[in-house]
């Protein structure tokens, strides 16, 4: 494979290779930076809905509350 190639040749073969490792690397990146993302956006979510239980239990208990004061 590297026999017979010329200096130039082989510069240019191994470049190729670095910028196909980097575009590798960069593509590694992105897709842990996109996962990350997404559990960060689904803890979000999570929090929002433990939220809103919260607020609807409270509220049910106030109503129940007040309802039992009314009767």
């Amino acid at each position: 494979m590297g026999r017979g190639m010329t200096k130039r040749e082989r510069c240019q073969r191994y470049s190729k290779l670095q910028r196909e490792r980097e575009r590798e690397r960069d593509m590694r990146e992105e897709r842990e930076i996109e996962r990350e993302r997404e559990e960060k956006r689904a803890r979000e979510r999570e929090r929002e809905a433990r939220d809103l239980s919260q607020l609807l239990s409270r509220s049910l208990s106030r109503a129940l509350f007040f309802f039992g004061l009314l009767f």
